[in-house]
């Protein structure tokens, strides 16, 4: 069972949150069960498009590719942009340098630490993305897993100590 979330309040306190008692992949679920109702993805995107199922997954497995071709895969936080996708990382990270050596990338539905959910591969373009596209993704990311500002900078101090995120536009084939 999970512990009940709280969050910070002004003069120093701490409150219980109703949404944050829930985990994420409940939120998700209900998330994306209502998207469904209308037909329509985040951004207005059909949901049978491959772009608009990645994005209503809770995590995405995204491969990237080393110099000498070999895959290497990573479970990430995956939201809808524009036609395409959006993810997060560290800026300076392997998975940044890779894709600036490689744009190719790979793409399926995971688990959190990376298990494929499906045998579907889909093909994509990845490209970096300036400080408000990044911006833009780390919003939709609290959006989408119900977490505030501070919880996702302890994710970035957490994974890459003094190191800023960077937002990564992912075009799918």
């Amino acid at each position: 069972m999970l512990a009940q979330s709280t969050i910070p309040v002004p003069g120093g306190g701490r409150q219980d949150h109703p949404d944050a008692r829930a985990p994420v992949n409940q939120h998700v679920a209900s998330s994306v069960a209502s998207l469904l109702a209308v037909g329509l993805g985040g951004y207005g995107v059909a949901m049978t498009t491959p772009a608009a199922r990645l994005a209503a997954s809770e995590f995405l497995l995204l491969t990237t590719y080393r110099r000498d071709g070999r895959p290497v895969p990573t479970a990430v936080f995956v939201v809808p942009l524009d036609a395409g996708l959006g993810v997060w990382t560290i800026d300076g990270s392997a998975k940044v340098r890779r894709i600036r050596a490689d744009a190719r990338v790979t793409l399926a539905e995971c688990d959190r630490v990376g298990t494929p959910l499906t045998a579907d591969l889909i093909e994509g373009q990845a490209r970096l993305l300036d400080g408000d596209g990044t911006l833009r993704i780390e919003a939709a990311i609290q959006h989408k897993y119900n977490l505030n500002a501070e919880q996702l900078k302890g994710i970035v101090r957490r994974i890459g100590g003094d190191r800023e995120a960077v937002g990564i536009a992912i075009d799918v084939s």
